[in-house]
């Protein structure tokens, strides 16, 4: 069962930044920013920040992999074959 998100107000960052940003270097866990009440921005650590945006686009490219299949938009593998072979002689002299 997920646990409730972590939440803190706009002051509460002001005033206390260093034990939110020491809290979500130990506990791996969001801490969602409020303004006003509303949801305005996330703090999460840094290395889940890089895999959510690596994850984002990595499931980019295979999206954009699978719309260019469906519309026929691709080269033919003995094509991209000879390609990377003509790049890599000119490439490694």
């Amino acid at each position: 069962m997920a646990s409730h998100p972590r939440v803190a107000t706009v002051s509460e960052l002001r005033t206390h930044t260093a034990k939110l940003l020491e809290d979500i270097a130990v506990t791996k866990r969001p801490v969602h920013i409020l303004k006003r009440k509303k949801p305005t921005a996330v703090l999460c650590d840094a290395g889940e920040y890089d895999r959510l945006r690596y994850e984002r686009d990595f499931f980019a490219a295979i999206a954009e992999g699978r719309r260019d299949v469906a519309e026929r938009d691709v080269e033919p593998h003995a094509e991209v074959m000879r390609e990377m072979r003509e790049w890599l002689t000119k490439t490694t002299r």
